[in-house]
């Protein structure tokens, strides 16, 4: 029986997840045990049977969006970077201030770790939310697309459906 593949993403994540996987196997048994490698294992594991699974699902194929349902994402992206990045950056500095008081280097490297998710953050919400080409008429912005090719294709179609 042929397998197909739906979704090529989260076969790609599968497939590193179980090589991950892996890699905690070897590094377990060559070490001997250590909970910290059979949990990154179980969690790796059942990370890349779902991925693998749900790229060979034919559910995997979501419906494509209407201009509302992306204006929600954005918002709730927007929300969810705010949440991450402010809390980041309050116990980042409570880190700090422990770190100050009492020296203690887990401490400072709590900070260094949030600030790094914090700049991770930003950079992704960046890439992901950022980009794309602004539909504008008569100097008015009307919408926000993938490429330019949509954008003067929304834009002909707005200038089609005034006149």
């Amino acid at each position: 029986m042929v397998m197909k593949i739906y979704n090529r993403r989260n076969f790609a994540a599968g497939i590193l997840s179980l090589l991950l996987a892996a890699a905690c196997g070897i590094v377990l048994l060559a070490t001997g045990f250590a909970a910290k490698w059979l949990i990154a294992l179980v969690i790796l594991l059942a990370a890349g049977g779902f991925d693998l699974w749900w790229s060979l699902s034919r559910e995997s194929r979501l419906p494509r969006v209407d201009e509302r349902d992306e204006a929600v994402s954005r918002k709730s992206a927007w929300l969810a970077y705010r949440i991450v990045a402010n809390g980041c950056w309050v116990v980042s500095l409570g880190a700090l201030m422990v770190y100050g008081l009492s020296r203690a280097p887990e401490a400072l490297a709590v900070t260094i770790t949030l600030d790094g998710v914090a700049i991770a953050a930003f950079a992704v919400f960046n890439a992901l939310y950022t980009t794309g080409t602004t539909v504008t008429l008569d100097g008015v912005a009307l919408a926000t697309v993938a490429s330019p090719e949509e954008a003067e294709a929304a834009r002909l179609s707005v200038e089609r459906s005034i006149s």
